[in-house]
């Protein structure tokens, strides 16, 4: 029997900006206790450097839970951090990322598994870039943003997709192809495990992570792209045509980056989507 696979997201981005935003209150500094925590906050500095709009990415920060769960709820996020518990500083970090394809892509259908599903023929603003055997479809937004798929049939999560994502993102050429593209329509909805980012501590003034929580959402529709991730940090005090196609038919990473002229796609959030998450979204 062939596995079912599910889709997966992560934004580490949207972590790092929550971190970031412990400056507010002097906190400057966090360290490291495991591997993961030491490669995610080496990061950091290349995050801060990433030039977005203040609409599309905003930070909250607050000395109690209620607040920031406000925040939460009224951004249309589930997740919530638990008010029972010891808090002394959170932060909240809503990212609203849209990118309108230059056209509205026709409706199609793209057949995965001998299953049919709803997809869009975009005809503007699409690429492939070829590097070695590897094939990735980019996608221009009018916004600026810029979207990238791959096809890969490998299941991945957590700091496995991210960094098997970085990856590619930073092997990309400047070898494109114009294109057409077919893409599933996507309908997305996911909470990652965050725990393994909990500990995280800064050490003058003292305080500990100890409670990270994730939500994200994509949708493609026939008129762009709309990535959400809502990303909530606790924290307590104490150490501690002629043209050729380029069709999506299997599961696929997916990336968005703001356009580089060097190529330094960092990505600003990422998801794994597998066919249980190909539906046209509900408006």
């Amino acid at each position: 029997m062939q596995k079912i696979r599910k889709s997966h997201s992560i934004s580490i981005f949207s972590f790092l900006l929550a971190l970031n935003k412990f400056k507010e209150k002097g906190i400057n500094e966090f360290k490291g206790i495991t591997t993961d925590h030491r490669d995610t906050l080496e990061l950091m500095q290349e995050a801060l450097q990433i030039k977005y709009s203040k609409d599309e990415v905003k930070t909250f920060i607050a000395d109690n839970a209620k607040d920031l769960n406000t925040i939460l709820k009224k951004n249309g996020f589930d997740i919530q951090l638990d008010e029972s518990k010891p808090f002394d500083l959170g932060v909240v970090t809503i990212m609203d990322l849209i990118g309108q394809w230059y056209l509205k892509a026709e409706p199609e259908t793209v057949l995965c598994e001998n299953k049919s599903y709803s997809a869009g023929l975009i005809k503007s603003g699409a690429c492939v870039i070829t590097n070695g055997e590897k094939e990735t479809l980019m996608i221009r937004t009018r916004r600026g943003l810029c979207v990238f798929i791959q096809m890969d049939d490998t299941e991945r999560s957590g700091t496995d997709l991210f960094y098997h994502v970085f990856k590619q993102a930073r092997s990309l050429t400047h070898s494109q192809t114009p294109c057409d593209a077919i893409i599933p329509l996507v309908d997305l909805n996911h909470q990652p495990d965050m725990n393994w980012l909990q500990g995280i501590q800064s050490i003058d003034p003292p305080l500990v992570i100890d409670k990270v929580l994730q939500q994200n959402r994509l949708k493609i529709t026939l008129d762009g792209i709309h990535a959400q991730s809502g990303t909530a940090l606790g924290g307590v005090r104490g150490l501690i045509t002629g043209r050729p196609q380029f069709v999506i038919n299997s599961p696929f990473n997916i990336w968005l980056s703001y356009g580089d002229p060097e190529l330094q796609y960092f990505p600003l959030f990422v998801a794994y989507v597998a066919p249980d998450s190909w539906k046209a979204p509900k408006s």
